[in-house]
């Protein structure tokens, strides 16, 4: 079972993620939280195995918050999302430890198997830049 914590600051759109997760039979969210704040106290309390991180949050913002997740839980996995698809936010989230990147209107159809992806240690990308709807990179 992969568990999981979702941040976001978008109660329903945080709420939708929960339940899309929670969904998938081989996935269990054991937390969310509303500000990036929330999240390193989650995921310290809580060691998920992967974190999906909403990247634009006010207070501490999703790229520090999985900065600082790097630092305090190293085998946890984030997996970023925004609406925001540049690749200037992808190489940033990526750089502060995200292993993957789904945009939030692909997140039905691609976050479980990014969260997957996740845990096999590959990473995956969603954006506006790609040929294809997501690409996978080791």
């Amino acid at each position: 079972m992969i568990t999981l914590v979702v941040a976001d600051d978008h109660a329903a759109f945080r709420q939708a993620l929960v339940e899309l997760l929670n969904r998938e039979r081989d996935m269990e969210v054991i937390g969310s939280a509303a500000d990036g704040y929330d999240a390193i106290q989650l995921v310290a309390a809580l060691t998920p195995d992967v974190i999906v991180m909403d990247l634009m949050m006010p207070g501490i913002d999703g790229i520090e918050a999985t900065r600082q997740i790097r630092r305090i839980h190293p085998g946890g996995r984030t997996v970023a999302v925004s609406v925001e698809s540049d690749s200037r936010l992808i190489k940033l989230a990526i750089g502060a430890g995200a292993v993957g990147f789904v945009r939030k209107s692909d997140v039905a159809r691609m976050l479980p198997a990014a969260v997957r992806s996740a845990t096999a240690a590959t990473v995956h990308a969603s954006n506006d830049n790609s040929s294809t709807s997501g690409t996978h990179c080791r």
